[in-house]
């Protein structure tokens, strides 16, 4: 299996209601944001894939599940659940789903913030230097490689 390269920080079904069709029976999603440097709005039309995606956004430096087992594994079942979730949702309203199923759907909104790039960036400058600080720090850990001969750090 070819690994994905474009990770979706928003999940393509909940892109898709959003479709245009425009001519030829092409479909477009229509973005507009605030373009600061121009102090206007500004605007794109295009398809599916060149909306809320970033190359290698959630790629692993190495992995037995693959590189990209962020998004395909562990985001892809989060997603699968909380469509079928969202499905529900809007077939037979909130009061009808049961506890899974709203934790399912809970799990695929508080996924949608984490997979961000900007939490993305955090989490891998920020947060990866406290975690080394905090393994290294660690008496329990410093002893268990003391006795084991180890001299690397923990973080290492």
């Amino acid at each position: 299996m070819q690994e994905s390269k474009r990770h979706h920080f928003v999940p393509k079904f909940l892109l898709r209601p959003w479709l245009i069709e425009g001519p030829k029976d092409q479909y477009n999603l229509h973005g507009y944001w605030w373009n600061q440097q121009k102090e206007r709005l500004g605007q794109k039309r295009r398809g599916l894939n060149s909306f809320c995606n970033q190359l290698d956004l959630l790629t692993l430096h190495s992995h037995k599940l693959g590189r990209d087992a962020i998004e395909r594994v562990f985001f892809g079942e989060i997603d699968t659940k909380g469509a079928t979730a969202r499905d529900m949702l809007l077939e037979i309203g909130p009061s009808n789903l049961d506890g899974s199923q709203r934790s399912d759907f809970a799990r695929l909104l508080l996924s949608l913030d984490v997979r961000r790039p900007a939490t993305v960036q955090r989490l891998r400058t920020e947060e990866a230097s406290y975690f080394a600080r905090e393994l290294d720090a660690d008496p329990e850990i410093r002893t268990a490689l003391d006795e084991n001969d180890i001299s690397d750090s923990a973080s290492s």
